[in-house]
């Protein structure tokens, strides 16, 4: 007979007996608690093992310092041309508008400026 059939069966319930069922119910918790720090310190064990076999980099080789700092090559100064600065032509189209020109330093850039004279020629 199991102890739960007894219990069953039993008007009165002794005290050895619930004392003996408390033991072992406490005696399975505690085998459950051991379990679950095992399984705790399980990957704890994986991770040192990892990092003690983890491969390290090799040793650097120390570097010489360069002892002489290259020269700097001699300066060269070239004067500049002196240019006018240009003035801005007038002229006019044949519509009754007049066009400014404007040239600037840079060959390639020409500024073009039309004002209406308002019919006036």
């Amino acid at each position: 007979m199991t102890d739960l059939e007894l219990l069953r069966d039993a008007t009165e319930v002794d005290g050895a007996e619930v004392s003996r069922l408390r033991r072992r119910v406490m005696e399975q918790v505690e085998r459950r608690k051991r379990r679950r720090w095992l399984w705790m310190l399980c990957p704890a064990a994986a991770g040192i093992v990892l990092a003690l076999l983890w491969p390290r980099p090799a040793a650097l080789e120390t570097l010489e310092i360069a002892v002489r700092t290259p020269q700097a090559p001699p300066l060269r100064v070239v004067a500049a041309e002196a240019r006018p600065k240009p003035l801005p032509r007038r002229g006019r189209n044949g519509r009754g508008q007049t066009v400014i020109q404007l040239e600037t330093a840079d060959p390639d850039v020409v500024i073009y400026l039309v004002a209406s004279n308002g019919g006036e020629e």
